[in-house]
């Protein structure tokens, strides 16, 4: 039993020297990192990065397209566009993302709620804007300082990518536009 308590202390000792050395190693790359920040940034600065952004603006024709990938959505922002979608009381709503090709800011795009039944549509996006200096979305804001800018466009490079894309049409019937049940 004496040498089963010897190993554990002998594990337990090699684990330890391990995360001293895995410590050391996170405090060197980070110390090349705030080096590499300090020399190379250029005069950048968040604000920088962020700075030119407009507010969103509505389309006369938007195309919309039921997107396979992931995106990152202010539940709030969302929770008010449903709320406002549901005013049609059909039920028959479909997500689907607005103008994929140009609505894309970073992290943001532009999404939409559409009804299969009497073709009305909800558009937001999936992030308040912020005029406060520098003028964004919220959600880009909040993420570039908290993850550093090669993190950041890092997760942008994902959520901008879609896996699969059906797209949805809108069809004119009479005098209104309805979005058919099968996209």
């Amino acid at each position: 039993q004496l040498n089963g308590y010897s190993g554990l202390e002998n594990e337990i000792s090699r684990l330890r020297n391990r995360i001293d050395f895995l410590e050391n190693e996170l405090e060197k790359s980070q110390a090349c990192y705030r080096k590499f920040v300090k020399n190379n940034s250029g005069g950048l600065t968040y604000s920088t990065l962020l700075n030119g952004i407009k507010r969103p603006q509505l389309r006369k024709e938007n195309k919309y397209q039921m997107i396979q990938g992931y995106r990152i959505i202010d539940l709030n922002v969302l929770r008010l566009a449903l709320q406002t979608a549901q005013n049609c009381q059909h039920g028959s709503l479909i997500f689907a993302e607005v103008n994929e090709d140009i609505s894309q800011i970073d992290l943001v795009t532009q999404l939409g709620f559409l009804c299969s039944i009497c073709g009305s549509q909800t558009i937001f996006t999936s992030s308040s804007f912020s005029d406060e200096s520098p003028s964004n979305y919220s959600v880009n804001k909040m993420f570039l300082p908290q993850l550093g800018p090669v993190a950041y466009y890092n997760l942008v490079n994902l959520v901008q990518r879609s896996t699969g894309a059906i797209k949805v049409s809108m069809n004119a019937k009479k005098n209104s536009t309805s979005v058919p049940h099968k996209a």
